[in-house]
């Protein structure tokens, strides 16, 4: 007879089969507080307020290229690193100029509606001057 005060080879050297999983779950709540604390203020993109017309959609595909221009006329471009870097004028043609086939490129210009209309045209003039002949505006619908 076995005392249970004693342990024996057997029970000595058993192995445990479960696995605690407390310390698992506390570090997931403890992840998903973290995330939903911080994701109200992480912002994507340039806070651009667009005007308000009623036209049809656009369709886009991967060579399409948005450029932003914010009301302190700053321009953004949806190309690789420089998507929230401010841009000038010389350097988004520049950016623009190492592009092919500009003329198969499709642009859509999200212009605030604050800016004056004389930097939105000499902004279209300029982006057909490189040979980018496909610019759409885009707006937002009436509400």
């Amino acid at each position: 007879m076995s005392n249970p005060i004693i342990p024996t080879p057997q029970s000595r050297f058993a192995k445990k089969a479960d696995i605690n999983m407390v310390p698992y779950i506390d570090v997931m709540l403890v992840l998903l507080v973290i995330f939903m604390i911080t994701a109200p203020f992480i912002t994507q993109g340039v806070d651009i307020q667009l005007p308000e017309t009623q036209a049809q959609t656009l369709n886009s595909n991967e060579k399409t290229l948005i450029i932003r221009m914010d009301e302190q006329s700053r321009l953004y471009v949806n190309i690789g690193e420089a998507q929230e870097l401010p841009l000038s004028m010389q350097g988004l043609l520049s950016l623009l100029s190492t592009l092919d086939n500009p003329s198969e490129r499709s642009l859509h210009i999200e212009a605030d509606k604050q800016l004056p209309y004389e930097q939105v045209v000499h902004l279209i003039s300029q982006l057909q001057q490189q040979g980018f002949s496909r610019i759409g505006l885009i707006t937002q619908p009436l509400q």
